[in-house]
């Protein structure tokens, strides 16, 4: 049943499954706990009609909407919301941009991909997401318990804020990096604390290191398929 939900739903015509991973376990649940988050997304390699190849992280996410004494959400700004997510995540840290070049030519790109749901309970969700309505111009604290799988945004996650000099950032972009499993970069005890413009910082830019727990796991598959 689940492999025929992936099937139908995140891959598309003419695309080709070369393996399939429904579970990812990636970057920690902190010191206390240790280990990984479970089940923290989805990947999936697939080939094209041209003979490349894309690699697809998927998240199954269930949406809550929560109103604010006369700030409520209706059905319409719901389903925006959860568009404007899935938009601004895909182009920010997929975009099908080039991950790795094979041999003959050919490519590898990176996709991000969704089924996600709201106002319902369902099984499997990789995450819950949960959004506070505010006040427009608004700031309420986001973030992520990865021990719990949820994340906390508000209706304001989706516009860019000044977060240093001329550097603008949306909330809901740099959350997800957490989502995927990794850490603030704009602690002081980051090696990265002075990449300002990087998404786990102040910015918006993805740079390699970020893709890496699924940079790791697609080289894994290409070699086992013989692939190169």
């Amino acid at each position: 049943m689940e492999d025929h939900r992936i099937r139908t739903s995140i891959i598309k015509p003419g695309e080709t499954i070369i393996t399939i991973c429904p579970s990812i376990n990636a970057g920690t649940i902190g010191p206390i706990f240790g280990g990984k988050i479970n089940n923290a997304f989805g990947l999936c390699l697939v080939k094209n009609p041209l003979g490349d190849y894309i690699l697809i992280v998927y998240m199954k996410l269930q949406f809550f909407f929560e109103n604010n004494g006369n700030l409520a959400w209706n059905n319409s700004d719901k389903t925006k919301f959860i568009q404007k997510f899935e938009s601004a995540i895909s182009q920010k840290w997929g975009d099908m941009r080039v991950i790795k070049s094979l041999s003959q030519g050919k490519r590898v790109f990176l996709d991000f991909r969704f089924l996600s749901v709201y106002d319902q309970w369902s099984i499997g969700e990789h995450w819950e997401i949960y959004i506070q309505k505010i006040k427009k111009g608004g700031f309420e604290q986001s973030y992520v318990n990865s021990f719990f799988g949820t994340t906390h945004l508000d209706s304001e996650d989706l516009r860019p804020s000044l977060k240093s000099d001329n550097i603008y950032q949306r909330g809901a972009v740099h959350e997800f990096g957490h989502m995927l499993g990794l850490n603030d970069e704009y602690i002081t005890s980051s090696k990265h604390v002075d990449d300002l413009h990087s998404i786990m910082n102040s910015g918006e830019i993805t740079r390699i290191r970020h893709h890496s727990s699924y940079i790791k796991w697609l080289n894994e598959i290409l070699k086992e398929k013989g692939i190169k």
